[in-house]
């Protein structure tokens, strides 16, 4: 996703872009603000729709912001695995 965001900010005229990642809720959570000129949407076969269909894949959500004028805003928000608990149960295997 993050590759994706950043060439379609740099292919749509956008000279800067900011990244913040972090976890929220048990979620991993990534957010792409770029300059450029906004009305970026997620049309079929384009680069926005194929970052929500691998989200999609994962449980997750894109969410696209990008009113005319700019700054484009797009949020990616992917749940997190739970981490993996061993079980305290003692062994019974006798060999």
């Amino acid at each position: 996703m993050i590759q994706e965001g950043l060439a379609n900010a740099s292919a749509h005229g956008a000279q800067s872009a900011q990244l913040s990642v972090a976890v929220v809720d048990d979620s991993l959570r990534v957010d792409l603000t770029d300059d450029g000129p906004g009305g970026a949407c997620q049309a079929p076969g384009g680069g926005l729709e194929a970052i929500a269909d691998r989200a999609l894949a994962v449980a997750g959500t894109l969410t696209i912001s990008s009113p005319p004028g700019g700054p484009t805003t797009v949020m990616l928000l992917v749940p997190l695995a739970p981490a993996f608990e061993p079980s305290l149960q003692p062994s019974t295997d006798s060999s």
